[in-house]
C-alpha cells in the first residue's frame, strides 16, 4: 500500500546524512535531545552518532525539500535513535481527586454513557454487569454477563461499549468469538455475537455502536474479514450484501478483502469509524471509512468503498491505543517502525490519509477534549494537542476511562477502591 508523506516530515527535519543518495535508501530517523527534530542517517553513521548529541561523526547536509520527498517516497524507514520522551511545557493544570464511598471487586472494563442526564457509567465486575453514578456512588446491576462460562473466565478480556444514550451494551472477550447486545432497562439479550473462529486470538474482537443519521447502529464482525451494522434491539441486518468467496476461487471476487477487522472506534458524531487490523505477513493498518455512506450508498463501503482509507502500515502491530481528536482527525500509540514502538502518538487526517502531525509522551487509554489529549494509564499526563506539550503529569494516579460529557476521570484500583477526578485549571 502507498501513505502520503507524513506533513510533518519536511517540518522536523534537519539533516541528512551524505551516504542516503540512492532512491531506495535505508534510513533512520536520529533524533536531538529532548526535541521532535531529527536528522536522516544511514545506520554506520547513526552507530557513530556521539550519544550526547545523536548526531553522525560527519558532516551533515541541511534536509532539503526534496531530500525530504526522496526519502520518504521512495526510501526506507528502519527505525529510531534517541527518542525524545515527553516534552513539558508550562505546568498550568491541576488535578483535583475526589475518592468515592464505592467498592467495585473484580473489575474488568468501564464505558462513559455520553448522552445520558447526571453522569453514568456502565461497569463490568466479574461476571456482572452494573450501572454506576458518578455523582452519588450508586451502582445498580444490569445483569449477569450473558456470556458462556469459556467466554468469560475470569482471565478472559472483556470488550464492553455502550450506545450514546446507555440503552444497549454489548460484551464479548476480547480474544474470544462470541458476544452479546442486551438492553440495559430490562437486561433482554437482544443479539448474539459471532465472528467465527478464524485467528481470534490475534485481534480484539471488533464492536462498536454508532448513532447515524439519527439512528442507532451496532458494527460488529460477522467473520474475520467482514463487518455488518445491525440493529441492537432486533439484531435485522443493516448491511446485506454476499460474502466474496476465498481468494483460492478464480476469478478473485471484486470485493474480497484480505484484511483481519479489529479493534473499532467511532468518531464523536458518528460520522467514520476506524478498524485497527491486520493483514498478511502480518502487517498492522489502520481502515476507516465513512459510516453514513457505508448505511445508505454502498455496502461493500467497508471492503474497497471510495471512502475507505488505509492508514500507516505497521509491521506485526496493530490494535493499539487511539482516540478520535474530533471527526477527521485519529490520534493512534506508537512512533517506531514494526513492533519497535516508542511512547508518542501519530495524529492522521482520516479523509486524506495524510499523516498530520505526531509528539511524544502518550502511553495508553487515550481521551480528549478536543484540545487536550489525555493518556491515563499507567499513570496520568495530560497534553496539548496544538503543540505537544505535557502540561501535566500525576505519577501517583491512573484512570480507567474519562467521561466526554463531564470532563471526569474514573480510577479504579486493583482493590476496587473508586475515586473521580477532574483536571482544572487554576488560572
Amino acid at each position: 500500500m502507498t501513505t502520503p508523506i507524513p506533513e510533518w516530515a519536511p517540518r522536523d527535519a534537519r539533516g541528512v546524512c551524505p551516504h542516503l543518495t540512492a532512491d531506495d535508501a535505508s534510513f533512520l530517523r536520529v533524533f536531538r535531545p529532548g526535541r521532535r527534530t531529527f536528522d536522516y542517517l544511514c545506520e554506520p553513521c547513526a552507530e557513530r552518532a556521539p550519544a550526547a548529541e545523536n548526531r553522525a561523526g560527519t558532516d551533515l547536509a541541511l534536509a532539503s525539500a526534496e531530500d525530504v520527498e526522496r526519502l520518504e517516497r521512495e526510501g526506507s524507514w528502519e527505525g529510531v535513535v534517541g527518542f525524545p520522551g515527553a516534552i513539558d511545557g508550562p505546568d498550568r493544570l491541576a488535578l483535583l481527586r475526589r475518592p468515592a464511598d464505592v467498592r467495585l471487586d473484580g473489575f474488568r472494563a468501564a464505558v462513559p454513557v455520553v448522552d445520558a442526564p447526571g453522569e453514568r457509567w456502565i461497569v463490568a465486575c466479574d461476571d456482572m454487569l452494573l450501572e454506576l453514578d458518578g455523582r452519588t456512588g450508586l451502582t445498580r446491576e444490569i445483569t449477569a454477563i450473558p456470556l458462556d462460562s469459556q467466554d468469560k473466565g475470569a482471565n478472559a478480556e472483556l470488550v464492553v461499549a455502550c450506545d450514546r444514550a446507555g440503552r444497549f451494551v454489548a460484551v464479548a472477550q476480547a480474544k474470544g468469538r462470541h458476544g452479546a447486545v442486551l438492553e440495559t432497562a430490562s437486561g433482554r439479550v437482544s443479539m448474539r455475537l459471532d465472528r467465527g473462529d478464524y485467528r481470534v486470538r490475534n485481534c480484539e474482537f471488533p464492536v462498536a455502536f454508532a448513532d447515524v443519521a439519527g439512528r442507532t447502529v451496532l458494527v460488529h464482525a460477522t467473520a474475520w474479514n467482514r463487518l455488518d451494522c445491525s440493529d441492537p434491539s432486533t439484531g435485522a441486518n443493516l448491511t446485506h450484501r454476499a460474502s466474496p468467496g476465498p481468494r483460492r476461487e478464480m476469478p478473485v471476487d471484486e470485493h474480497y478483502l484480505d484484511y483481519f477487522f479489529c479493534g473499532l472506534s467511532v468518531s464523536p458524531t458518528g460520522r467514520r469509524i476506524v478498524s485497527d487490523g491486520w493483514m498478511w505477513s502480518p502487517c498492522g493498518v489502520l481502515a476507516t471509512w465513512d459510516l453514513q455512506a457505508w448505511l445508505t450508498d454502498n455496502p461493500y463501503e467497508s471492503e474497497d468503498g471510495p471512502t475507505r482509507r488505509e492508514l500507516g502500515p505497521r509491521i506485526d502491530f496493530w490494535d493499539a491505543p487511539r482516540v478520535w481528536l474530533d471527526d477527521r482527525r485519529l490520534a493512534v500509540w506508537g512512533f517506531g517502525v514494526d513492533d519497535r514502538m516508542h511512547d508518542g502518538v501519530r495524529i492522521f487526517d482520516t479523509e486524506s490519509g495524510t499523516e498530520t502531525d505526531w509528539f511524544p509522551g502518550p502511553v495508553a487509554n487515550l481521551a480528549t477534549d478536543g484540545t487536550l489529549l489525555y493518556s491515563l494509564r499507567p499513570h496520568l499526563a495530560v497534553y496539548e494537542i496544538a503543540t505537544g506539550l505535557r502540561l501535566l503529569a500525576e505519577p501517583d494516579f491512573a484512570a480507567r476511562a474519562r467521561h466526554p460529557r463531564t470532563g471526569r476521570l474514573l480510577a479504579i484500583d486493583d482493590t476496587g477502591r473508586v475515586e473521580f477526578a477532574e483536571v482544572t485549571d487554576p488560572r
